[in-house]
């Protein structure tokens, strides 16, 4: 699974728009966009403000379920939908 679709299913998951996660990672909407379509790629400074927003750690984000492939559940294995609250 693709970071861009790994992004997008997470922010699904949460019940964010891509305004309102653009927002609480301080970045354009339009930017999160382009990274759920795979058109261009996060640093990695960035990716970690994106999944602080979620409250899961980058190896929670890019980990692999045992248990029917990647994110079988649509979380990374061992996580629930939680989000932080904003600041």
């Amino acid at each position: 699974m693709k970071i861009g679709e790994r992004l997008k299913r997470l922010r699904m998951i949460n019940a964010l728009t891509q305004e309102e996660l653009a927002s609480r990672a301080d970045l354009t909407k339009g930017y999160i966009s382009q990274l759920e379509n795979d058109a261009t790629s996060p640093s990695i400074a960035t990716l970690k403000d994106i999944v602080d927003v979620f409250g899961i750690t980058m190896q929670e984000f890019f980990a692999e379920s045992s248990k029917g492939g990647m994110w079988s559940s649509g979380l990374p294995p061992g996580c629930s939908p939680r989000m932080m609250m904003p600041a």
